[in-house]
């Protein structure tokens, strides 16, 4: 570059996060749909206390969304695999030591950790696919 040719400045815009898609009330329910987005049925739940998603046989009070009757064990699920927890009105997914890995979006997560769900995301457990809608 010489001194005859003019500089053009370079604008750096910050990276600015969606939170509207990610929030909701308390008491507010979630949509999940096992399998494709559009699949049916669709289980309700309601965040008002941190839910574990995975497999049992019977009646497990560690498990709160039994995911057996989609072939679980088959798929890969843990039976304590991941939960949901809504904190200050975003609702999160943690990885609990799962075997198999709990991905976001095609990104596996570390476990012990809270990740950020939004609106229609998609949630896989080992191999069982998950869309996930406030």
């Amino acid at each position: 570059m010489d001194m005859l040719t003019p500089l053009t400045p370079i604008v750096i815009k910050a990276p600015r996060t969606n939170w509207g898609t990610a929030s909701i009330g308390f008491a507010e329910n979630i949509s999940l749909r096992i399998g494709n987005p559009t699949a049916e049925p669709t289980i309700h739940v309601c965040l008002i206390r941190p839910l574990v998603l995975g497999r049992a046989v019977g009646d497990d009070p560690d498990v709160h969304i039994n995911l057996e009757a989609y072939e679980a064990t088959q798929k890969g699920v843990s039976r304590q695999h991941a939960s949901l927890t809504l904190v200050a009105k975003i609702v999160m997914l943690t990885d609990l030591e799962s075997v198999n890995g709990t991905f976001l979006n095609g990104q596996r997560l570390s476990p012990n950790q809270h990740y950020i769900v939004r609106n229609g995301d998609e949630i896989r457990l080992g191999q069982l696919l998950i869309y996930i809608y406030l």
